[in-house]
């Protein structure tokens, strides 16, 4: 005759059961994450390589980030992305859609050849009320080097360390929309747009995630594992730990990671600005201050680096 399991010796399998599916199951978590950071940093990698394909094409000039319509600069300003994503809204005029497809990613299309490249995180932020062309749906978190705009890359100082393009957005992307991070705010009559350490024409740097993503749902400064992808303008492709640091006033101190961690100082708590950043303490501004007329410029970002 079979004998049947006790109470005891089913509670004990249980318990077994219970105790390695509790090890084994954030294992399986962790390598979720880590799948698909490696996706998300190949795919990065894959803009950054098209991208020299295109300067290649362009006279040896980075593609434009900031929005130029009339005759005026519209910095932070999200464009579509793909530019056939939005059906209506303010980019159903024809002339803004062209403007706006002269702004990477859309001047990139014709060599990434994949909407999805763009990709850094799960979390999607669906702004406006746009109605969005039927079977896209697009999560656009990585984010261009705005300083990089209109300039050569011979002018950059070193290639392995000048930031190209990063995950600016963090664990989230706007849906069919995309913004770089940071861009130069140019006067109106600066047709060039490019960045200089020195510049006068340029009044400030828009930095940091848009302030609308401040608290939105799900929002955190940085991605999968805690980090970003970042790809530089040889093409070099790194997964980079980000927010390691947070200062609480903006009085500092400043972290000496500021080279290699755009959030290495940051002021979380910055009212309707949302994260406010602080830069290297060069002489040239501190952080992304409105008010400010004088250029500033985050070391992380600046195209004249040396490490």
């Amino acid at each position: 005759m079979k004998r049947a399991f006790t109470l005891i010796e089913l509670l004990v399998v249980i318990a077994i059961i219970a105790i390695l599916a509790a090890i084994l199951f954030p294992v399986f978590a962790q390598a979720k994450e880590a799948a698909k950071k490696t996706a998300s940093l190949s795919n990065a990698k894959q803009t950054g390589t098209s991208t020299m394909i295109y300067i290649a094409d362009s006279d040896d000039v980075f593609p434009k980030a900031t929005l130029r319509y009339n005759n005026a600069w519209y910095a932070g300003t999200v464009v579509p992305a793909p530019i056939n994503a939005v059906a209506t809204g303010v980019y159903a005029s024809a002339a803004l859609r062209q403007s706006a497809s002269e702004v990477a990613p859309g001047s990139l299309q014709p060599y990434t050849k994949n909407n999805e490249l763009n990709k850094q995180g799960d979390n999607v932020i669906t702004i406006g009320t746009y109605t969005y062309t039927a079977g896209v749906n697009v999560n656009n978190g990585l984010t261009m080097n705005g300083f990089m705009q209109h300039l050569s890359s011979s002018s950059v100082n070193n290639a392995s360390a000048a930031v190209l393009f990063w995950g600016g957005g963090g664990n989230s992307g706007y849906k069919n929309f995309a913004s770089n991070n940071p861009q130069l705010v140019c006067a109106a009559a600066d047709t060039s747009c490019t960045w200089s350490a020195g510049t006068t024409t340029v009044t400030g740097s828009s930095f940091g995630p848009d302030p609308t993503w401040a608290g939105a749902g799900g929002y955190r400064p940085y991605g999968y594992t805690h980090g970003v992808a970042v790809i530089r303008t040889d093409t070099s492709a790194k997964w980079r730990k980000v927010g390691v640091q947070e200062n609480k006033t903006d009085a500092g101190p400043y972290n000496e990671d500021v080279w290699n961690d755009p959030f290495a100082s940051v002021f979380p708590d910055s009212g309707s600005y949302g994260y406010q950043y602080f830069g290297c303490n060069t002489g040239e501004g501190n952080g992304y201050d409105p008010a400010s007329t004088a250029p500033e410029w985050h070391c992380f970002f600046r195209p004249d680096r040396a490490k």
